[in-house]
């Protein structure tokens, strides 16, 4: 049997350095880093452990794409728990974007608020303060309106936007 071979494309949507990285920078220099990989540097080791054997399986994509859906979903269930810090989310997005590089799936450019939206939710957000509920739905509306979906959860609003 003819062991698989990587694509190109696959090995070079590695980072070259960061947390997996033996050398971590300073500003003082270079010092080693530590021998405890964290929560979510295991987390996306082993999503792409699990994706390469997807896709080593004879290019199977269902397998590589179930396996950014799993990491999606222990991503979100961090987020929910509160347990993933800005580290882990530049670690998960790092993996995300390896995983991309080779199948070219995700959103090209970042979800930004136009100033005006994020004055209204900040608007609702106080109204909302000072229990002006009345004026608080009629923002969220408003906000539906243009394709942006609250949800006031404990830790505050987040918001997504779906398609109008």
């Amino acid at each position: 049997m003819i062991a698989p071979r990587r694509s190109k494309c696959l090995a070079e949507s590695r980072p070259r350095s960061g947390p997996s990285s033996p050398i971590t920078s300073t500003r003082a220099g270079t010092r080693p880093a530590s021998t405890a990989p964290s929560a979510a540097a295991e987390r996306s080791a082993a999503f792409r452990a699990e994706f390469d054997a997807g896709l080593d399986d004879d290019l199977n994509t269902a397998a590589a794409l179930a396996a950014v859906f799993n990491f999606l979903r222990s991503i979100n269930a961090a987020i929910d728990d509160g347990s993933l810090d800005a580290a882990g989310a530049r670690e998960a997005r790092a993996a995300l974007a390896g995983a991309d590089r080779v199948l070219g799936v995700l959103p090209s450019g970042p979800d930004v608020l136009s100033a005006e939206i994020e004055a209204k939710i900040a608007a609702r957000n106080a109204a909302r303060g000072r229990r002006d509920f009345a004026e608080s739905d009629r923002i969220r509306d408003e906000l539906a309106k243009d394709g942006i979906v609250l949800e006031d959860t404990p830790g505050g609003t987040r918001w997504k936007k779906v398609s109008t």
